[in-house]
């Protein structure tokens, strides 16, 4: 499988293959360069219920927000503010009850991007702002969401200013990477099984039929030195990457 993390390089093009999703959990949508680069490279974009507060609340102005209107806004709306939610559907905004709690937001979020891209001809990438640096119990409940949706959509990527994390998939995968995140700090996550053998290539410090295990060796603060870096595993791993020079330890 490849996987392309050069988008990060490319962040501001509008390509027509990617979705935006604004989770209620983070503090990246406050981040300016990042929040809109991302928003303008995608073509649709998703609120998961409190997210929609996040982006209202980062303009000051109703004439700043009005440039910044999301397509949807979905979950059981417990969070969403009620002066929030007339503006944006008093915009055009689509608002998406869905009370059950058996699926958390994003969950219900990734169900109606999944259904948009079922209208499409290819998968779509889903851009998620908003997934780290939260509560503790929300950002896992978020990882989960990489194992959950697994191969139905392109790709998931949980970004951050500085860095993103996505799921690397059972077998042999090739990771190509941006321009600025070459020789930059990277972690393998072995969070989805009790062990993960696996062997790396491009890497600073690979690994050659390493066993990966909480309680045993997780590979944190590695760093990428190829252009392309090679994974063979024999299940899921979290892939962390950092891509900015100037801060190379913010890793999700």
């Amino acid at each position: 499988m490849i996987i392309d993390v050069s988008f990060v390089d490319a962040l501001g093009e509008g390509t027509g293959n990617d979705v935006l999703l604004i989770l209620n959990s983070g503090e990246d949508v406050s981040v300016d360069d990042l929040f809109l680069k991302t928003w303008k490279r995608c073509f649709f974009h998703v609120c998961a219920d409190g997210g929609a507060n996040r982006l209202y609340d980062r303009f000051k102005t109703d004439e700043s927000r009005v440039d910044y209107i999301p397509d949807k806004i979905v979950g059981d709306l417990d969070s969403l503010r009620s002066e929030v939610r007339d503006f944006y559907e008093g915009l055009g905004a689509d608002i998406l009850h869905l009370p059950s709690q058996d699926k958390h937001d994003m969950d219900k979020s990734l169900d109606t991007i999944y259904e948009l891209q079922n209208t499409r001809e290819m998968k779509v990438n889903v851009l998620v702002l908003g997934a780290c640096g939260g509560r503790l119990d929300q950002e896992f409940g978020n990882l989960n969401m990489l194992y959950r949706w697994s191969g139905e959509f392109a790709s998931i990527y949980l970004l951050r200013e500085y860095s993103l994390v996505f799921l690397v998939p059972v077998g042999e995968s090739s990771v190509v990477c941006s321009r600025s995140m070459v020789g930059e700090i990277c972690g393998l996550i072995p969070l989805g099984s009790p062990l993960v053998r696996i062997s790396t290539d491009g890497l600073k410090w690979d690994l050659n039929e390493a066993v990966l295990k909480f309680g045993g060796l997780v590979s944190s603060s590695n760093k990428i030195m190829k252009k392309e870096l090679r994974i063979n595993s024999d299940a899921p791993v979290l892939l962390t990457c950092s891509y900015n020079k100037n801060n190379t330890d913010t890793s999700c």
